[in-house]
């Protein structure tokens, strides 16, 4: 008799546990799937929220660009550029590359915010960059680039200007 009756409340107590420690088990990763998601979630926003201005400070100048509303030789080009980096502190800098390497634009530097013109021969990612420019269309980003003289990193958004199907 004795052992019917503890056989019987170590099955129901052995019944008792499993049954918890799966129901535990699966809460534990349900919370880990909630909080995962979350994070990435955040993280995903946080992305867009820096990305974002880069992507419609180069639509709106490249629309500018192409409409004729803005041009590349004209003084307001480089004002213009000064306002998109100082209203979007994500931005490092905006600017326009003619075919010859020479660009326009302004950009946060070491000793702060400049704007002006300047070539760009040395920099082998922005001649590819305008090499596959004209069989681009829209907006296009480029991986990290690292500019030694700015001793920075950038993630590149760029968009081909074409006014009268003719690459700018």
């Amino acid at each position: 008799l004795m052992l019917g009756f503890g056989g019987l409340t170590v099955a129901a107590a052995g019944t008792v546990t499993l049954i918890g420690y799966d129901l535990a088990r699966r809460n534990t990763y349900e919370l880990i799937a909630i909080a995962a998601r979350s994070t990435a979630s955040e993280r995903q926003t946080s992305i867009r929220a820096t990305l974002d201005p880069a992507e419609n400070a180069v639509r709106y100048l490249a629309g500018a660009l192409e409409r004729g509303e803005l041009d590349p030789e004209g003084a307001r080009m480089p004002q213009m550029m000064e306002g998109m980096i100082t209203a979007a502190p994500q931005l490092g800098m905006v600017a326009f590359i003619r075919p010859d390497l020479t660009l326009i634009g302004a950009g946060r530097v070491l000793s702060g915010l400049q704007a002006g013109r300047r070539s760009v021969r040395v920099w082998p990612a922005l001649r590819l960059m305008l090499r596959n420019g004209e069989s681009q269309s829209g907006l296009d980003w480029h991986g990290i680039t690292y500019v030694p003289s700015l001793r920075e990193s950038f993630i590149i958004a760029s968009w081909p200007v074409k006014r009268a199907q003719r690459y700018l």
